[in-house]
This record gives structure tokens, sequence and C-alpha cells, in this order.
């Protein structure tokens, strides 16, 4: 898109929308999509600066997907262990490790909202309630 000094910027568009306010966009480092940046912004070189720190963070290896912590942990661990290649009897132990221990906990829960602080809380629970093999097998189960 170009300027009226006819010189593209260099990372990501901006664009005065109907309300008056300046939308930010950019490509998603993942996926190349063009997307939006997470507000809008009240003037044209507040639109400017976001796309700074949106570029920033890329560059760092800082950026977030915003639309990661939407996903539940129930919807993520179910998608996990279906894209596994796992032995049967791995597949078993790691479906009944979640669906008893780890989905009561954390099911509903976006991935987004899951601190360290409450991993710990639930193990200390878990070491409570079943002892410290079931604790060892849950944390056996290494996402990726």
């Amino acid at each position: 898109m170009a300027n009226n000094q006819g010189k593209r910027r260099r990372f990501g568009p901006v664009r005065k929308l109907n309300s008056g306010r300046w939308q930010a966009r950019y490509r998603d480092p993942h996926t190349g999509q063009l997307r939006s940046a997470e507000e809008t912004y009240a003037t044209k070189t507040d639109a400017e600066v976001a796309l700074t720190h949106i570029e920033a963070d890329i560059t760092r290896g800082q950026w977030n997907d915003p639309d990661a912590g939407k996903v539940h942990f129930g919807q993520y661990a179910t998608a996990w262990l279906k894209d596994r290649k796992l032995a049967v009897r791995s597949r078993e132990r790691h479906e009944s490790v979640i669906r008893l221990h780890l989905l009561p906990t954390f099911r509903e829960r976006p991935l987004s909202s899951i601190t360290t602080a409450q991993v710990r809380a639930w193990r200390t629970a878990c070491l409570i309630r079943t002892g410290e093999p079931t604790v060892v097998k849950a944390y056996q189960i290494e996402p990726a």
C-alpha cells in the first residue's frame, strides 16, 4: 500500500476505518496471512507505533499469536493426543491420565490463562489424592 510519497511501509499497512479509527495490519509470521492488530487506534501514528511494537516482538521471537489463548486446554489436549503417533499402551496411559487427572482441573481453561502457580497447585492436590506415580505419569506427557 503506497503512502502519499509513493513509498510502501516496510512492515504492514495501516488504514482508516469508517468509524474514524485506525487499524494496523501485519502478516502472521506462522501462516503468512494478513491479520489485524488486536485493537484499533485513535490516530494513524498510534497505529504505526503499534505495528512497530508487533514487528519488534516478531523479530525478537517474543510474538504470541493472540488467537492461541482462545483454545481451551480440553480442546488442545484432545487434538494433541489425536495427532501423536504412540504405541497402543502409551496412548492408553496418556488418555487415562489426561481424562482422569488433567481435564477435571483444566478442561475449560484457556491455555493462556494457565499459570505455573496453578499447575503447582494441581500437582500438590494430585499428590495428596493419588500419589507420586500418577503425577510422574502426568509430567511425562510432553505436549509439543
